[in-house]
């Protein structure tokens, strides 16, 4: 069944619209606000993350209506109207802030691409808290044939591709490295305090994504395949190194 929504959009829904219709050219809105809709329950999105992605507004000239009237799925709307409500317990959620936002989520995926489903899985455990020394260990001791390749591609994505990742793997890592530090409580056994406790380089950072990966291959009961993830990786880095000659 069909939900018919009538709303003014503000400049920054005009924007994402524009956007979006840079690389679907032939699609009008309704069709694109359900497909933003449609990936927006098969994701599961984290919408606070979403919501904090800044909306940049277009300097070309925007011929679109002051008032859209929009025909999407009312399953998928409904579904997506309780996660975001969820989210942010909200009591009350207007369309035109629902449609902004699926849109900031579905233009992010087109110039972003779809994650390959390990790396998607790796970053919520990261999100939820790993211990990093665990998975560089796990590194070190797996016998996979392709590992020094995946530690390559690791470093690469993280270093030119996800730099946030990057930035999460490297906070935990210091946490725990401090942690150490002051389990064998340094001052004691040097004449000198010292002032930091180190930190880690990228290559440690690289050895635990990669590790993280190994792990998700050799538990996941034949659900990951390591040639097949940097398959994937190689495959994101590529489209998004032609989005972004196109942007």
């Amino acid at each position: 069944m069909d939900k018919m929504l009538s709303i003014r959009p503000n400049w920054q829904i005009r924007s994402l619209f524009f956007e979006i219709q840079k690389y679907q050219e032939a699609a009008n809105r309704t069709e694109i606000a359900n497909w933003a809709l449609e990936k927006a329950v098969e994701q599961k999105v984290d919408w606070r993350k979403v919501s904090k992605i800044k909306i940049e507004e277009t300097e070309e000239e925007i011929k679109q209506p002051e008032f859209m009237q929009i025909r999407v799925d009312e399953e998928y709307y409904n579904k997506v109207v309780e996660q975001i409500m969820d989210t942010f317990k909200l009591k009350r959620l207007k369309a035109p802030y629902l449609i902004q936002l699926v849109l900031v989520n579905y233009l992010s995926i087109i110039i972003n691409g779809d994650k390959d489903e390990s790396i998607g899985t790796a970053e919520k455990m990261i999100d939820y808290g790993i211990d990093p020394l665990v998975f560089k260990n796990a590194y070190e001791l797996s016998d996979d044939m392709n590992k020094d390749q995946l530690l390559e591609l690791a470093r690469q994505y993280l270093e030119e591709y996800d730099t946030e990742l990057n930035r999460k793997i490297r906070t935990q890592m210091n946490q725990k490295i401090k942690l150490h530090s002051d389990y064998f409580d340094v001052d004691k056994y040097y004449p000198k305090p010292r002032n930091d406790f180190g930190t880690c380089n990228i290559r440690f950072v690289s050895k635990c994504l990669a590790g993280l990966l190994l792990v998700l291959v050799e538990c996941g009961g034949g659900d990951y395949n390591t040639k097949e993830i940097i398959l994937n990786m190689k495959k994101a880095m590529k489209l998004a190194d032609e989005r972004r000659v196109r942007l």
